[in-house]
């Protein structure tokens, strides 16, 4: 099973932990073994320090006092200046992944007006419309990319309704670690005025100490947890919308018994739908084949039309003895769920009066006639009802059936 971008990023922080302190143990042991052997007389510490490699000599250090500082001083940080700059990256990658992964449930959050331009030819040539949904994910990601972290934070933001900003990790905490990578990157660690003013910073010069790396690996962790669960909460949500709302999911069972007929269970399967060229898989949700059994199972799902037609081309395959239909089953559409509109009072008043469960068929429809409401308006007060345990409490035998609706004084119903 493929790994989620969360898993993938947990592993690259605890790789980059384990590399660290593997390499400072290195360091501390090779500092010690060339101090030995200088107390020993063993090597002149005047002498240029040796490597050897593959029957290669290199020489890693002019004399053995100043290899001694670098393993002890120099080689650490370089070593914590290079995992930090990874570091970042590993989040970048993260933030990335998961943009994706949204984009592969959720194709509504990146709709938008901008116009992108296909030459024909280029057009012509696609095999699916998911070549195009490709080249858009590719644009809108590496305008992400290119623009920083502060675009991502508005992306989860604007597109997602995530406020980064109640992570229990500072924004402004993870804007320096990529503020800092940035001079690291590109000035060797040299502060611009521009860091100096925005983190207070008086240093000419900053580095990466030791409880800083550990610590921002540390709270990148933190913080990519708590994105990957908002994110997961807008996947749970509502479905991709689509301009055609009837919407079908079907699940059949079939043995191919012509070889040349192989073609319809083909991704790349076209077929017409009045004036649309359609793809298999543009429906294709998923393929399994039983070789024991000689079957396979397709799952498809889209608009009714374009399921209607394959499923057509399936059936006339089965009647002239092609393959065989061995089942198909639909599936129901996940559905936008309805927010109830109605005042806290109106749903306490129909709480009251609804008579304990198990309730007749079409109930709704009766508190949907006495209240004056639409039948989705009843339907998602009682949905709220059994949803929230105080208002589910409310619930009582008082109720109004709707062939004997009783009103009050002022002409109301409940």
């Amino acid at each position: 099973m493929a790994r989620t971008p969360l898993q993938k990023l947990c592993v690259e922080l605890q790789r980059l932990k384990g590399m660290y302190f593997t390499a400072r143990f290195s360091f501390e042991e090779t500092g010690k073994l060339v101090k030995s052997q200088i107390h020993k007389s063993e090597i002149n510490p005047k002498d240029p320090i040796h490597i050897k490699i593959d029957d290669k000599n290199y020489i890693i250090a002019q004399d053995g006092y100043t290899f001694l500082r670098q393993t002890k001083w120099q080689f650490p940080r370089y070593l914590r200046e290079t995992i930090l700059v990874r570091l970042i990256s590993a989040l970048e990658v993260f933030l990335i992944e998961v943009a994706r992964e949204l984009f592969l449930h959720r194709r509504d959050i990146f709709f938008s007006d901008r116009q992108i331009i296909f030459p024909q030819r280029e057009i012509l040539s696609m095999n699916s419309i998911t070549e195009i949904w490709s080249k858009v994910l590719k644009f809108e990601l590496r305008k992400l990319q290119n623009q920083g972290f502060k675009e991502f934070v508005k992306f989860y933001d604007r597109r997602l309704g995530i406020d980064v900003g109640r992570s229990p990790v500072s924004i402004k905490l993870i804007q320096e670690m990529h503020d800092r990578r940035h001079l690291l990157i590109h000035r060797l660690g040299n502060t611009d005025e521009k860091y100096r003013r925005d983190y207070s910073e008086r240093k000419k010069r900053i580095s990466v100490p030791e409880n800083y790396l550990l610590n921002s690996i540390s709270s990148i962790n933190d913080f990519a947890e708590f994105l990957w669960k908002q994110s997961l909460n807008v996947l749970q949500g509502v479905q991709i919308k689509k301009e055609c709302e009837d919407l079908r999911i079907e699940e059949i069972v079939i043995e191919i018994l012509s070889e040349g007929d192989s073609t319809l269970i083909n991704p790349s399967y076209h077929f017409y739908v009045e004036d649309y060229i359609i793809s298999l898989s543009d429906i294709l949700e998923s393929k399994d084949v039983e070789t024991e059994k000689s079957t396979i199972k397709l799952k498809i799902s889209g608009p009714s039309p374009f399921i209607k037609e394959y499923m057509k081309r399936i059936k006339n395959a089965a009647k002239i003895g092609e393959l065989i239909l061995h089942s198909r089953r639909a599936i129901k559409f996940p559905q936008k769920k309805v927010r109830c509109r109605l005042e806290d009072s109106e749903i306490e008043s129909i709480a009251r009066k609804l008579p304990p469960q198990p309730w007749q068929k079409g109930i709704h429809k009766e508190i949907a006639a006495i209240k004056g409401i639409s039948n989705r308006q009843a339907n998602a007060a009682i949905s709220k009802i059994l949803d929230d345990p105080k208002l589910k409490s409310l619930i009582s035998k008082k109720y109004v059936p709707n062939n004997n609706i009783h009103l009050d004084k002022q002409g109301g119903g409940i």
